[in-house]
């Protein structure tokens, strides 16, 4: 049987870890816009940063290698959260 301290730190290291992965992703994505559509602006990656969500980030990275600018992306994913909020408050 796991002690209560035992339990918070492997709490401790699943939540580290699930933060490392969303860090991790979130660099990827920036590092390939800036291979596809060249410097990233500032609010981008903010905006990048902002979103903690795997699976978002998952679909996002998919989008930036499908886009045909960085434009089309963001309005993509802009659409994209509208379409997801919409959804939440009408079910």
């Amino acid at each position: 049987m796991m002690t209560l301290t035992e339990k918070w730190n492997m709490e401790g290291l699943q939540q580290g870890l699930q933060q490392g992965l969303i860090k991790a992703k979130q660099e990827d994505i920036v590092k390939l816009i800036k291979v596809r559509f060249g410097n990233v602006p500032e609010n981008v990656e903010k905006f990048i940063s902002n979103i903690n969500d795997l699976e978002e980030l998952d679909k996002l990275f998919t989008k930036a290698i499908l886009a045909n600018s960085l434009e089309e992306l963001l309005k993509w994913y802009n659409n994209y959260q509208n379409n997801n909020y919409l959804q939440e408050v009408l079910w």
